[in-house]
């Protein structure tokens, strides 16, 4: 018999299947559907194209608009381990020096990502990568993966 630990690793372990749409030196975006079809965007988003800094969000893309906002759709796990699959493919291919995202302080999502974030730090270390999480600035949490070496801002390693 499963138990709901096993249940819900093999619910984060199973990714939806994805496609990059669009990349240009400012912005790369992947999309997939989850099971109800909503359609689902992620973006990257270059700070600075000389030393690859990028943001990454995500969001529910319907008639024409983003949906940033806690969906309660239920199907939170699979869609953050795409997330991962995509984050993962971009970092792999992309090589950046810096990856910023962000959740609200208090809201459910700053737990949700730091969770995603540690689940995420083995395969980052073997990629050559390390986390900061937590900083708080405004009511939002910053979880930021920089390249080992990498001093951000400078615009070199």
């Amino acid at each position: 018999m499963k138990t709901f630990s096993n249940f819900l690793q093999e619910s984060f372990n199973r990714p939806y299947e994805w496609k990059w749409v669009s990349k240009s030196s400012r912005k790369h975006t992947a999309e997939f559907y989850d099971d109800n079809e909503y359609l689902y965007q992620v973006y990257f988003t270059f700070i600075s194209s000389e030393s690859k800094e990028v943001t990454v969000s995500f969001a529910i893309h319907e008639s024409g608009y983003n949906i940033y906002d806690n969906t309660n759709l239920g199907f939170s796990l699979p869609v953050l381990s795409t997330v991962l699959a995509i984050m993962k493919n971009f970092i792999k291919t992309e090589e950046p020096n810096f990856v910023l995202f962000t959740g609200e302080q208090n809201s459910g999502k700053d737990k949700l990502y730091e969770k995603m974030l540690k689940k995420f730090e083995p395969i980052l270390k073997q990629m050559g990568y390390s986390t900061l999480k937590r900083a708080l600035f405004g009511g939002s949490v910053f979880f930021r993966i920089v390249k080992n070496g990498y001093v951000f801002g400078s615009g070199r390693i």
